[in-house]
């Protein structure tokens, strides 16, 4: 353990030179003044580019603007036929309700007032008033119903 902390000891001592040398300082300059002019071209590049972003920005604001007021419009237009659809449903429905409602009324009513085809009255009537033979009749069939 003990070589291994005097041969640590050794290479920082080693690097420690170095760094301390003249051509050390002068390449860590160098690389350093690398490393700025590279930082400085990134900002001018990023300032740049928000230039170019403020440039076009009230523009594209509003054009979006224009955007969502178009699309208001459009959804009030869609809500306003929407409303008008389910209004013209509703007038559909109660039309036909109402239609049903007295069409089956008025089919009571014919089949209330309308006479059985096999009621003795219906069948006595249409023998008497028939001077047709009975056996033309379309009941001729049946029996004379007894008078009652």
């Amino acid at each position: 353990m003990a070589l291994t902390a005097r041969l640590t000891d050794d290479a920082n001592n080693v690097i420690k030179l170095l760094v301390d040398s003249a051509p050390a300082k002068a390449a860590l300059q160098a690389h350093q003044a690398e490393r700025t002019l590279s930082r400085r071209g990134l900002i001018a590049q990023i300032k740049a580019l928000e230039a170019a972003y403020r440039k076009f920005q009230p523009q594209l604001e509003a054009a979006a603007a224009v955007a969502m007021a178009r699309l208001k419009d459009a959804e009030a237009a869609l809500l306003a036929a929407q409303n008008g659809a389910n209004h013209a449903l509703a007038a559909k429905s109660s039309a036909a309700y109402t239609y049903t409602a007295q069409r089956d009324r008025l089919e009571r009513q014919l089949r209330a007032k309308a006479p059985t085809l096999c009621s003795p009255r219906f069948i006595r009537t249409c023998w008497t008033s028939s001077n047709a033979p009975a056996s033309s009749l379309p009941f001729s069939t049946l029996r004379r119903p007894p008078t009652l």
